[in-house]
């Protein structure tokens, strides 16, 4: 398995990280009365995503980070949940996974959009 890179900060922007249960449910309507609800598996996800903050040599890591080893966003990685610390398996969500949120002279920004996996 992948680890993210040590030399890249492993904490995203301040009041960027967001996330929310992956939908989980499937509905069906009877003809009569309340929709029937029942669970799609026994897999919990979460969809999580925020901002980074790098330099433009970090930028150059990440991307060769996410095109050799992580076969352009398919294979899964190691890393740190930003919020509790604990150790977790990582996706990139496949559309996109990452964007460019801006660029200046001398920092980048990247927006990820990430699946924590069971």
């Amino acid at each position: 398995m992948v680890d993210w890179p040590s030399t890249l900060p492993c904490q995203p922007e301040q009041g960027t990280w967001q996330e929310a249960p992956s939908p989980s449910l499937a509905s069906f309507a009877p003809e009569a009365g309340p929709t029937i609800d029942r669970r799609r598996g026994t897999v919990f996800t979460m969809a999580s995503g925020g901002t980074f903050l790098f330099t433009k040599a970090e930028y150059l890591v990440f991307l060769a980070w996410y095109r050799d080893d992580l076969k352009a966003g398919a294979m899964p990685f190691n890393f740190d949940h930003p919020l509790t610390g604990v150790p977790a398996r990582w996706k990139f969500d496949p559309k996109p996974g990452w964007a460019l949120a801006g660029v200046t002279n001398r920092k980048v920004r990247v927006a990820m959009q990430l699946r924590q996996l069971p």
